[in-house]
């Protein structure tokens, strides 16, 4: 009997499996979350109402057109992740990161991402994929840190006026940046700190795969987080816009930069994100405007378009992907 072929017939077909069991959870998800949620029904209306004015049609299209680039921006920030020891093209980048984000919206904290896109990369280069694709998370919490300590500066002055918490929010606001970006920037040096032991020369072994990325990588690495970040914060100034919240753009995007920041620092599950989105932005932008629903649903909208519109596109890809083995 021919044991090799044997055992890579059984990894395709629980590789198959896994697919389809993934498949099938999204649509779980999809369906409970969205096709079952009033809030949908909410945004509908409102989408049916607002689109019938040329005006609301060319905001809606804008918004959906950088929905496209935000997802391009990640693929392309992927491939330079990648591109130091895997090639991969922009097509394939691309359906690799719709699948990682079909599974991501049902795992905790969007953890899922890093799996999905595992299925695009052949194994002999599937750790590597991972820990690079780290960077890219990094440096994409590090935007998200660095612009939402701006927003909190802006609220703590407009909320507090107390200007001793200002001067602390500002002063803690800096050293938190100046280490962060120092931490990122040397991220190549890390595996020199592993102690070399049995088990830390493993480890060593594995993270040496960050000193393939020079300070050049990762500033591009850094500009694709901070264009991807314009990009999807503007669309939510947008959608706050389309549902007829009047507030100045520049103090949108700023409360906006706060919203993303308190998201990022509590754990959330499937169960749980879109509720704790609309609620951060009510608590947010409640002392700025009085049209509240109308932040929420931009919450909610910004949240369909970004999330759950790619992942039904994502769990296709997924189901496309080659099952690919080690021999």
């Amino acid at each position: 009997m021919n044991w090799h072929h044997l055992n890579t017939r059984t990894s395709r077909l629980i590789f198959t499996a896994l697919k389809l069991i993934l498949f099938a959870s999204t649509l779980a998800y999809l369906y409970f979350e969205v096709w079952e949620e009033s809030r949908f029904n909410e945004v509908y209306s409102i989408l049916e109402s607002r689109v019938k004015s040329h005006e609301g049609i060319s905001i809606l299209i804008v918004v959906f057109l950088l929905m496209l680039l935000n997802w391009g921006i990640e693929a392309q920030k992927w491939r330079v992740l990648l591109h130091r020891f895997y090639q991969i093209g922009f097509i394939k980048a691309f359906a690799a990161t719709l699948a990682g984000n079909s599974i991501s919206i049902w795992v905790p904290n969007r953890a899922g991402e890093y799996f999905g896109r595992l299925f695009f990369v052949t194994p002999n280069f599937r750790i590597k994929s991972i820990l690079a694709t780290l960077i890219g998370g990094i440096a994409q919490l590090l935007v998200t840190l660095i612009t939402g300590g701006l927003g909190l500066m802006f609220y703590v002055y407009h909320r507090t006026g107390n200007q001793y918490f200002l001067a602390g929010t500002i002063c803690g606001s800096l050293i938190c940046w100046v280490v962060l970006l120092v931490l990122y920037f040397n991220l190549n040096h890390i595996a020199a700190i592993i102690p070399e032991n049995h088990y830390g020369k493993k480890l060593r072994r594995l993270l040496s795969v960050y000193k393939e990325f020079h300070f050049k990588d990762m500033l591009k690495v850094l500009s694709y987080s901070f264009s991807r970040y314009l990009v999807f914060s503007s669309q939510f100034v947008m959608l706050l816009y389309f549902f007829g919240v009047e507030i100045k753009p520049e103090i949108a995007w700023l409360l906006v930069t706060l919203n993303y920041l308190i998201i990022t620092a509590i754990p959330t599950s499937a169960l749980t994100e879109i509720i704790i989105r609309g609620t951060t932005a009510h608590f947010i932008f409640s002392g700025f405007t009085t049209h509240i629903a109308g932040v929420e649903l931009a919450a909610y909208g910004l949240w369909l378009i970004n999330i759950v519109l790619p992942s039904i596109a994502g769990i296709f890809f997924l189901l496309s992907a080659k099952s690919k083995v080690k021999a």
